[in-house]
Parts: C-alpha cells; structure tokens; sequence
C-alpha cells in the first residue's frame, strides 16, 4: 500500500471538503503504519527465532556423537544457509522500517498542512469579522448622518 504524500487540493472544494479530505488521508495513513509497525514487530520475532533454531542447531552438532547421519546433514544445513536467511530477514525487517519512516513523514506533512489549513480559514473569519464590523460601524455612521440631515431639514 503506497502512501499519498501529494496533499495539495487540486479542486475547488470549501474549507470542510478539504478538511474531511485530510482528515481521512490522516486515518489512512495511521492505520497503515498501524500495520506496517505489527508487520515490521513479527518480522523481529521471526528473526529471533531463525536466530534461535541456528544456535541450537550449531549446539546440538557440537554434541552430536554419531557422525554421517541425516540428522548432521540437517544440522549442516541449517548452519550453512543461516548467513543467507539472516541477510534476506534483515532486509524484510529494514523495508519495513524504512516504510514505517516514510509513513511517519507523511503524516507530519499532512499534519502541517491541516494545521495550515485550520490556520487559513481562522484569518478568513477574522478577516470577514473586521469587514462586518466595518460595515456596521459605517451603517451606524450613514444612520447617524441620515438622522442629523433629517433633524437640519426640520428645523
């Protein structure tokens, strides 16, 4: 599952549309590094234990009485293809963190850019608060006026 690390809104939407569509970027990207941290903690395990069965087997060929038997050869075996099952598991292992790393990244930008979105549609309802206030200020000053010229046509 690729991350989307293009977040920039390319359609017209309101603040809520693009909002909403970061939000479920957001969910999304969390579980997935939710999986790829459960994937990345089994690959460590499977590591260990693969680790486990080349120790012990490396013991019970130091303890093995009889030689030649199908038991050594196992025994060689699993000794002798460890180097490559060590680099092939390492290797899963370090995908998935170099994935679990990229994951992270883009869940911060995303993060920054809700944050800046928040921030922009906060300075636009401030904006549009200081117009409003305006507006009634200079319809209370044009109340003000119209009341006095009325008052000067009356005298």
């Amino acid at each position: 599952m690729a991350t989307e690390t293009n977040t920039k809104t390319d359609y017209s939407g309101g603040f809520k549309t693009r909002v909403t569509d970061l939000e479920h970027k957001i969910n999304k990207n969390k579980r997935h590094l939710a999986k790829l941290t459960r994937l990345e903690e089994r690959s460590r395990k499977v590591w260990t234990k693969a680790y486990q069965l080349f120790l012990k087997a490396a013991n019970q060929l130091t303890k093995l009485k009889v030689h030649g038997t199908r038991k050594e050869v196992g025994l060689i075996r699993k000794i002798r293809d460890w180097p490559v099952e060590t680099i092939r598991l390492t290797k899963e292992r370090d995908d998935l963190r170099a994935q679990i790393k990229q994951t992270e990244q883009a869940l911060v930008k995303l993060g920054i850019e809700q944050a800046k979105l928040v921030e922009q549609q906060t300075n636009e309802i401030k904006t549009i608060d200081e117009i409003v206030t305006q507006v009634f200020g200079l319809n209370a000053a044009v109340v003000r006026a119209s009341g006095d010229r009325e008052d000067c046509l009356t005298r």
